[in-house]
């Protein structure tokens, strides 16, 4: 394989996996609000019973899951921009493989 076509077939490869794992976390950040919303309503369950202690350690956990929920989701946008950036350096490495033999054929001239 050429010089060029490895380098298509890597980066091509590392957008694939970059795109599995904003998948995955795109998953679990489903999930991470499926648990927002469910620690949300125990919580105003809990005070509306007048079991303050427990409606504060759910709050306490609620406020964990938010800062991983966060996290996923910057973590999830950092990969996005790397996909994003490989999609470009493949899209002008393949415009420079289209010029390269006109600017071979005018320095020739």
């Amino acid at each position: 394989m050429e010089k060029s076509g490895q380098f298509y077939y890597d980066v091509n490869n590392a957008i694939s996996v970059i795109n599995t794992q904003i998948s995955q976390l795109q998953s679990i950040d489903t999930k991470f609000s499926n648990i927002d919303a469910s620690f949300s309503s125990k919580i105003a369950q809990n005070i509306k019973l007048g079991n303050n202690g427990r409606a504060n350690v759910i709050a306490n956990e609620l406020s964990a899951v938010r800062r991983l929920k966060k996290t996923t989701q910057n973590v999830s946008l950092a990969l996005e921009v790397v996909a994003i950036r490989f999609t470009t350096l493949t899209e002008f490495s393949m415009m420079m493989d289209t010029i390269n033999p006109t600017i071979e054929m005018l320095t020739d001239i």
